[in-house]
């Protein structure tokens, strides 16, 4: 009789030991969730950065299409790129969306090609710092496409991610740029395999220049 007591009381005090280790360890949650939710709501603003906590995704909308001016381009990029870092422990997806104006109305030069790529250069210098992304998804929207318009795309080939996408959506209608495709071979972009981050020296040369 004695003993039955005395393993009734060992298995309620286990049980009691679990359930408070249960509760520590959901407390504990709840105060790494709070502490990552006032990190979020500390971070600036900025009209390129959208972050959903739901599902951790962050949203990059590369805007061009009401951005004549490189300085417009540059100050916007410099404040991005202060601000992106701080979602390096908070993002596990990206997407990137890139959206230029129509060709005809845009302002095409060598300066805008210049800040453009000099922007989306620097989003993927500062996202490779990341080490924790599960995907990134990277798409052009354009009306058309016009070669001289959309060459400062070609600085999305510099992510280190392995497995990134990349999808051009023409005047609303969504494609899958897939390597060794005309636009990803020859075409377009020029870079014959995403996964080697090189790009073929005429086509550097003309992103140079």
């Amino acid at each position: 009789m004695l003993n039955t007591m005395s393993g009734g009381f060992i298995v309620q005090a286990v049980h009691r030991t679990l359930q408070a280790r249960r509760v520590e360890i959901q407390l504990a949650k709840l105060a790494l969730q709070e502490e990552n939710d006032w990190e979020i709501a500390a971070i600036p603003v900025h009209p390129w950065l959208k972050f959903n906590g739901s599902d951790k995704m962050l949203d990059i909308l590369l805007d061009f299409a009401g951005l004549n001016s490189p300085f417009q381009h540059n100050k916007l990029t410099k404040t991005l790129i202060k601000i992106l870092p701080k979602y390096s422990s908070h993002a596990t997806n990206i997407h990137i969306d890139i959206a230029f104006g129509i060709p005809h109305m845009d302002v095409i030069n060598n300066n805008t090609k210049a800040a453009r790529h000099w922007a989306m250069a620097n989003v993927v210098y500062e996202l490779n710092k990341f080490r924790q992304l599960d995907s990134i998804r990277v798409s052009l929207s354009v009306q058309r496409i016009y070669w001289e318009q959309v060459k400062p795309v070609s600085a999305i080939y510099g992510l280190d991610h392995p497995h990134w996408t990349f999808a051009i959506i023409e005047n609303g209608a969504e494609n899958a740029v897939e390597i060794d495709s005309d636009i990803d071979y020859c075409g377009y972009f020029g870079v014959k395999d995403a996964s080697t981050r090189t790009l073929p020296l005429a086509f550097a040369m003309i992103i140079a220049g």
